[in-house]
């Protein structure tokens, strides 16, 4: 592969190519181009179809990533709304005069846990 991008391979590879054509009589000469315009639409037609699959594989990663990404938002989401309302309630509970040990039997939390959250809310 390297070898073609040496011009004067390349150079060579064409004056090959030049006498070879040189040596077709008119009629394989049009046979021959014919038959290389075959294969270029076959490239191009190749090359279109390679395109497009990857336009819709790419259409479909984008697709799946989104559904991954605002699937992990709900749920990081859901989960700091869940710690939020438990927030509230342990402070509203301890506002409203309720014990550490009853606050732990509403929220399921630890009192430890309990007593971090009431000493961020300058509530201890």
């Amino acid at each position: 592969m390297a070898r073609y991008l040496d011009p004067k391979v390349d150079f060579i590879r064409k004056a090959a190519e030049l006498c070879e054509r040189a040596a077709y009589s008119p009629e394989e000469l049009d046979a021959y181009d014919k038959y290389l315009d075959i294969i270029r639409t076959e490239r191009t037609l190749r090359e279109g179809t390679r395109r497009d699959a990857l336009a819709e594989g790419e259409a479909i990663g984008m697709k799946k990533g989104e559904a991954i990404g605002l699937e992990k938002g709900e749920a990081i989401g859901l989960e700091k709304g869940e710690a939020k309302t438990l927030e509230r309630v342990v402070v509203d509970g301890k506002k409203n005069g309720l014990s550490i040990e009853q606050i732990q039997l509403i929220t399921k939390l630890t009192p430890q846990q309990i007593t971090e959250i009431l000493k961020q809310n300058g509530l201890l």
